[in-house]
């Protein structure tokens, strides 16, 4: 969808966008796992039987379930296809053998009143995997490493307990300091990306964005030594704020991180087939 309503001039803005459906996300999903976790102690009244104190994550995650699903069929019901020749499901999963579209497609190709314009058609792998598309997608990966390190690192080391280097907090805090976060992301997105980049550029902006999380990843001994040595008190939760602080920098590298290419769109794609970030995680779990 990017893709097909963005060109070069405007695709580093489009991207920017994309943090701040995330920081909805993030804003939301965090207070349903953090609120809604251990519910037969939160909401006895309601689940104080024994199911759910022996499954205290089942809720948020039937929550988030059924959302997941409202979207799907919204998607499903609402979202019109742009493809000129789509494919069936059938063919796809090769129940067709043959798909009953791929003659008429074959003779739209080769016939000169073809109405599908030249630069709609597909082109060969190795004119798109050039080398500006090759550097975008690494760096895109590199970045997502980064990112992803970034955002499993902060609830695996404020759920540890001080005594193996934690903060020790519980589900609930820990719920509402990701919400903050993210919603403080959407909100430097909206308001101060267009300027930032206005006067950076491109590169001086994907750097600055770069440079945004040395801070967090510093942070995160500070946290260890002030929790344990001054406990969950006022100065903990100033150096969590401060690092909540420089999180949403890192959006900005992803507003960027397309903008150096003409096929935007398509380094976007294979940058999220490729990324090391999620390959790795998948592997790691």
């Amino acid at each position: 969808m990017i893709a097909e309503s963005s060109d070069r001039t405007n695709l580093a803005q489009m991207i920017a966008y994309v943090p701040i459906t995330w920081a909805v996300g993030g804003t939301i999903g965090p207070l349903v796992g953090g609120l809604l976790s251990h519910p037969a102690e939160h909401f006895p009244w309601a689940f104080g039987d024994g199911f759910w104190r022996t499954h205290p994550y089942l809720l948020p995650c039937i929550v988030s379930a059924i959302f997941s699903a409202v979207c799907w069929l919204v998607a499903y019901a609402f979202l019109k296809e742009t493809v000129r020749s789509p494919v069936s499901f059938s063919y796809l999963f090769r129940i067709e053998k043959k798909s009953p579209r791929s003659e008429n497609v074959h003779m739209a190709v080769e016939s000169p009143q073809d109405p599908i314009p030249e630069s709609e058609r597909p082109k060969p792998l190795r004119e798109l995997l050039s080398h500006k598309v090759l550097i975008t997608a690494t760096n895109y990966g590199l970045l997502s490493l980064i990112d992803i390190a970034l955002r499993t690192l902060q609830p695996l080391i404020y759920s540890t307990p001080i005594v193996m280097g934690g903060l020790g907090l519980p589900p609930s805090s820990i719920g509402k300091v990701l919400s903050a976060s993210a919603f403080l992301n959407g909100i430097v997105q909206m308001f101060f990306f267009a300027k930032v980049h206005r006067y950076l550029g491109s590169k001086g902006t994907f750097i600055a964005g770069l440079a945004a999380t040395l801070p967090v990843i510093f942070a995160f001994p500070a946290l260890s030594y002030v929790a344990r040595t001054q406990g969950s008190g006022p100065l903990l939760w100033s150096v969590i704020s401060f690092q909540v602080f420089f999180i949403p920098g890192i959006s900005f590298s992803y507003g960027t991180a397309l903008s150096f290419t003409s096929k935007g769109a398509w380094a976007y794609g294979v940058s999220h087939r490729f990324s090391l970030g999620p390959n790795l995680n998948r592997h790691a779990q």
